[in-house]
């Protein structure tokens, strides 16, 4: 039986401590991470428009942040707000933005120092990957298009996360803050493979919890835009202009 714990699950955020990540993945995973994050910091001092959303940054990290630290209650899962990043900062500033939280989210404890250059780069793919759905679906309504990104871009980058965690040979359970009990754990198990138990684990158990969040979440950040465009109209429209890619 996989237990989630009492912190909550946040799939697309790996929960693994230090001293448990390969050094290959370590090294790789921060040089890209310093690659992209060097590119958008210089297209950032380029770019006037950029520049006046550097407030924005600030306050979308900060709410990121709070979603990502406070479970919801009802159910074991925390808010991402990727989404949400993406669409006001488009997916170079929401970049920034995942790697400031999680950088603040490893010091705390929500993983390791080691896995913050993976992390970022999961969760600024979301970012870019809600940027590019949003951005897709220009033909229907506002909350429905802002729902419809959350739940693709949540559950698609979900996914990868498993595949991630399997490739290095890692139980899901440890690195998504989860419990198991290793007999009930092989009751599910069909094979030793880690990928084969990864994802059994993850249809059968994590699968329906997250979808939950996810719905969860596609309320509330569909919620958050529509208000933003009630009292700041222009934040929208001008991040939907000018993207920042």
């Amino acid at each position: 039986m996989i237990v989630i714990r009492k912190g909550g699950v946040l799939m697309t955020h790996l929960h693994i401590p230090d001293g448990v990540l390969p050094g290959i993945w370590i090294f790789i995973s921060f040089a890209l991470c310093f690659v992209v994050l060097g590119l958008v910091i210089n297209y950032v001092k380029k770019h006037k428009n950029s520049k006046k959303k550097i407030i924005h940054t600030a306050v979308i990290s900060a709410l990121m942040l709070l979603g990502m630290s406070i479970p919801l209650g009802l159910i074991p899962y925390h808010l991402n707000l990727t989404v949400l990043a993406g669409i006001v900062l488009g997916s170079g500033l929401g970049f920034i933005a995942a790697f400031i939280v999680n950088l603040f989210l490893a010091l705390v404890g929500h993983g390791g120092l080691t896995v913050v250059g993976l992390n970022t780069l999961i969760i600024g793919f979301e970012v870019y990957l809600a940027r590019t759905i949003f951005n897709s679906l220009s033909n229907i309504g506002l909350v429905k298009r802002v729902a419809f990104t959350t739940v693709f871009a949540l559950l698609l980058v979900t996914v990868l996360m498993v595949g991630v965690v399997s490739t290095m040979n890692m139980p899901i359970e440890v690195a998504a803050h989860l419990e198991c009990s290793h007999h009930t754990h092989e009751t599910i198990s069909v094979s030793t493979d880690h990928f084969t138990n990864n994802f059994i684990s993850f249809l059968l158990v994590v699968l329906p919890i997250v979808s939950g969040g996810i719905i969860l979440e596609s309320i509330i950040i569909s919620l958050i835009v529509r208000y933003i465009t009630k009292v700041k109209p222009d934040l929208i429209d001008y991040s939907i202009r000018y993207p920042v890619k």
